[in-house]
């Protein structure tokens, strides 16, 4: 599973969280409470919209001159993506229109410049907005050598902030490519894309296996890979294609994240809604994976949630007195034989998002992270808080302020009230905490480190998100670097 697919599975999850209702189960009947319920007055809740300050990169020659684009076209693409995005309550600002010099950029950018850790545009970027570049052509490597051209391209989410554009994407009869492209920006995939579940099967139609499958998306219907033989002249789907099981696709031809190759105005019209998990799930990755777009700290230690292990360089745990010693006759290793490693000092967690948290900048720990022996871990809990480096870092310093908790015996007889306090780092790509702790108990302080380590070992693999592509004059959809999906 690559590192954006893990990503984005994890942040389906917390979704489905967030968004679960909690329900009165109970079946007796309680009127008092039914005519409060009814008598109390709704409040509409005002929908939040997303403003997303956007900035302009113009291409040109080194001597100012032939730019790609021009502030009429500018103003017709945030035109079509505030149209198009209305629904979803996100909606674009322009920031500032700026011009990139280089001749030989002019005459064609290569995708694959922009790219891993020395990404060429990157110290062009506004690292707090949306970046827009517009390019005559942009060039794709395949096998070394360039051999097309592709419409559009975006950076998914952890890969870079921007999307790049050459004019065909922002044709005046071209409404919906950038529309597509940014929804690749916010985390979103084809609705046709090939990923496969632990049976090797793509997306089925009854929907069973969506969350790991084709767009990750579950009220987006399972679609095959479309090309243009299997659309109708009023954007139906006329193929007769089936699912792993044999039944017949039905995919959602109208949805702005279709792949279906885009060689006339006709089939660009076609793409014109997102579903809401869609949109739900590109809330999240603004709030997430691109805090900074709204003003808002640090939101990537979603990438925690998970059980984890703890390693507590202090062995000794909580000095209760009312349980007797458990008398352990050690036994001496047999020649030949491996000692067991002793984990007296390894503990378990749980790192939770903190969807009370309005600011998205702190998660909760929570159990007997310390392995003091406690018997009440899921009353136990910290609030860790993280600061990046820079808003795209995926290092940075966390913190546990001063925090009270109480540690019960296993007799539930006696209660330890400690304080622990704490300092670290924390690493995005390896999802590994360090921190230097003090614990205070009875006006006694110890010290010590704690390493937080996931308990799973997903490999994750940085790849970049491509848009749509084809060969000049013939346009196309292409997937994740440069491979057709």
């Amino acid at each position: 599973m690559t590192m954006k697919r893990t990503k984005h599975v994890l942040k389906l999850m917390l979704l489905c969280m967030a968004m679960a209702v909690i329900t009165n189960c109970n079946s007796d009947d309680d009127s008092t409470v039914e005519e409060e319920i009814v008598n109390e007055e709704e409040q509409p809740e005002t929908p939040r919209i997303f403003m997303i300050p956007v900035t302009h990169h113009i291409s040109r020659t080194d001597d100012g001159n032939n730019p790609a684009t021009d502030a009429a076209r500018i103003a017709k693409v945030m035109e079509d993506i505030n149209r198009n995005y209305l629904d979803a309550n996100i909606q674009f600002r322009t920031e500032e229109i700026r011009f990139l010099d280089n001749t030989a950029w002019n005459e064609q950018f290569e995708k694959d410049d922009d790219f891993g850790e020395d990404r060429a545009l990157l110290e062009f970027e506004d690292p707090n907005t949306l970046n827009l570049f517009y390019f005559f052509r942009i060039g794709d490597t395949e096998e070394g050598e360039v051999n097309s051209t592709v419409t559009a391209t975006a950076h998914f989410p952890g890969e870079g902030n921007n999307v790049k554009l050459t004019p065909s994407a922002f044709a005046l009869d071209n409404f919906t490519t950038t529309t597509h492209e940014i929804g690749h920006y916010f985390g979103l995939f084809h609705i046709d894309d090939d990923f496969v579940d632990d049976q090797g099967r793509t997306e089925l139609v009854d929907g069973s296996n969506c969350i790991l499958t084709g767009d990750g998306i579950c009220d987006t219907p399972a679609s095959p890979v479309l090309d243009d033989t299997l659309v109708g002249d009023d954007c139906n789907y006329i193929g007769t294609l089936t699912d792993a099981n044999g039944e017949q696709y039905t995919p959602d031809l109208t949805n702005y994240m279709s792949s279906l190759s885009i060689d006339d105005s006709f089939r660009i019209a076609c793409r014109r809604n997102f579903s809401p998990q869609q949109i739900e799930a590109m809330v999240v990755s603004i709030r997430v994976d691109r805090p900074y777009l709204i003003g808002e700290p640090f939101c990537q230690f979603i990438d925690f949630v998970t059980e984890y292990e703890t390693i507590n360089s202090n062995t000794g745990g909580a000095p209760f007195t009312d349980q007797a010693p458990v008398d352990i006759e050690e036994e001496a290793p047999i020649a030949g034989e491996e000692e067991e490693e002793d984990m007296s000092n390894i503990g378990f967690a749980f790192i939770d998002f903190d969807f009370n948290n309005e600011n998205c900048e702190s998660v909760i720990i929570s159990q007997d992270f310390l392995n003091l022996g406690c018997f009440n871990g899921d009353d136990i809990t910290a609030v860790m808080t993280f600061t990046p480096e820079n808003p795209e870092s995926n290092q940075g310093t966390v913190a546990i302020v001063p925090t009270n908790f109480d540690c019960l015996s296993e007799s539930g007889a006696q209660t330890l009230t400690y304080t622990i306090e704490a300092t670290g780092t924390y690493d995005i790509e390896t999802r590994i905490i360090n921190l230097n702790y003090t614990l205070t108990l009875n006006g006694t302080a110890e010290t010590g480190t704690l390493l937080i380590n996931p308990l799973d070992d997903d490999e994750f693999i940085e790849e970049e998100f491509e848009g749509e592509e084809g060969e000049e004059g013939e346009e196309g959809e292409e997937g994740e670097e440069g491979e057709d999906l």
